[in-house]
């Protein structure tokens, strides 16, 4: 009892922690999944999927359903998080609420921030905030509201659930998505470096580097294996 107590923080104990990560690591590699999907289906010529960032050319069409993709499939997954937040029948399904609806709309709310910060200093950042035709970015601007909303939303109803303060569960779960956020830009330059180098394990295959698929597929049996383990108790 004594050390199941000590491995506890904010009503958390260490296996929800590594779940916290690995579905942060999985909803971020959906969202990329999202772009891959309407690129495809809008018959791209030439795609290359790294585990953050893609190259696209030959599509076509217009290339503004491709970049709308991903920050829309971010959205449904923090909408859906706070769904299970508010109406989850089990406190565990509630937890996995709070975990979606917090990550995802950091996700989409943190490239945004950091986009101002870099044209407040003067610095060339991914694109401009404002054309949806061009631009990823201005996408996630336009459903900042959305997301800010269902932050503060989970945010409140989350520590309220926890009987935690929020800043302490802001605080707890900034720092995971923090390093989830590290986890995917270390791979992504990895991914990017070998496929430039022409490794065999980095040729492109239907449109991601090879590295990725593989990498993908060992969190999701992972992510699955933590599930189950997690419902069983």
């Amino acid at each position: 009892m004594a050390n199941e107590v000590e491995n506890r923080v904010l009503e958390f104990n260490r296996l929800q922690y590594i779940f916290f990560v690995l579905l942060g690591y999985a909803s971020s590699q959906v969202h990329e999944l999202a772009h891959w999907a309407t690129a495809m289906a809008m018959g791209a010529n030439q795609l290359v999927m790294g585990f953050d960032r893609w190259c696209l050319s030959g599509l076509k069409g217009p290339s503004w359903p491709v970049l709308a993709a991903g920050p829309i499939t971010t959205l449904s997954l923090a909408l859906l998080g706070l769904m299970l937040l508010l109406r989850g029948g089990t406190q565990l399904v509630r937890r996995l609420g709070v975990f979606l609806a917090f990550y995802n709309s950091v996700f989409n709310l943190g490239s945004v921030l950091t986009e101002i910060v870099r044209t407040l200093l003067g610095i060339a950042g991914e694109g401009p905030l404002y054309d949806l035709s061009c631009s990823e970015l201005a996408w996630k601007t336009l459903f900042a509201p959305i997301s800010a909303s269902i932050l503060v939303l989970c945010i409140v109803y989350g520590a309220r659930m926890l009987q935690v303060k929020a800043l302490r569960l802001t605080l707890g779960l900034l720092f995971l998505t923090i390093i989830v956020s590290l986890i995917i830009k270390s791979l992504d330059a990895m991914a990017w470096l070998g496929y430039e180098r022409g490794y065999p394990l980095f040729t492109v295959v239907h449109g991601f580097i090879a590295v990725v698929m593989l990498v993908n597929a060992v969190i999701l049996a992972l992510l699955i294996m933590m599930v189950v383990k997690l419902f069983r108790g």
